[in-house]
């Protein structure tokens, strides 16, 4: 992980999206177990250390979604207003197993996670949005993320 040692102090609508998949944890298809806990959630909270958390508009809003079969909205981006709340969430994100269906991920994400309602910030308040995904391969034949990714692109 490289990041600046100083954090970021531009407030963010800070977006992950997570492959919580068969591959990650499972040695049967590629995984390892405690892939998702040790591995992707470690690096989602150590991301999210380099930001100020909260609820005001200089802040940083961080929202979690998952995908493997299904896809699941696990923190809206208005769901917690410190560091430490938004840490025991992230720690409480289950691995679920399954297929990697990417494209459902990205489609929760602009349906769900992107709306005003979860707190997703208005573009004129000068708040940039930025998604990561992590994920470790190919997505499941027929759930490639390309067409979903342009329809966030474009709103």
């Amino acid at each position: 992980l490289s990041v600046t040692q100083d954090g970021c102090s531009a407030p963010l609508d800070l977006m992950f999206l997570l492959d919580a998949s068969g591959s990650i944890d499972n040695p049967q298809f590629g995984g390892r177990p405690g892939n998702f806990r040790n591995k992707i959630l470690a690096f989602l909270e150590e991301m999210t250390s380099y930001f100020s958390i909260g609820g005001a508009t200089t802040d940083t809003r961080i929202g979690v979604a998952t995908f493997s079969d299904q896809s699941h909205l696990r923190i809206p981006l208005n769901g917690h207003t410190n560091a430490t709340t938004l840490a025991a969430a992230v720690q409480s994100i289950p691995y679920t197993g399954g297929g990697t269906h990417t494209s459902s991920g990205l489609r929760l994400v602009r349906t769900q996670m992107m709306t005003s309602s979860n707190g997703l910030r208005d573009l004129a308040a000068g708040v940039s949005r930025v998604l990561i995904i992590v994920t470790d391969g190919q997505a499941t034949a027929g759930y490639a993320g390309a067409a979903e990714s342009e329809r966030i692109q474009a709103e």
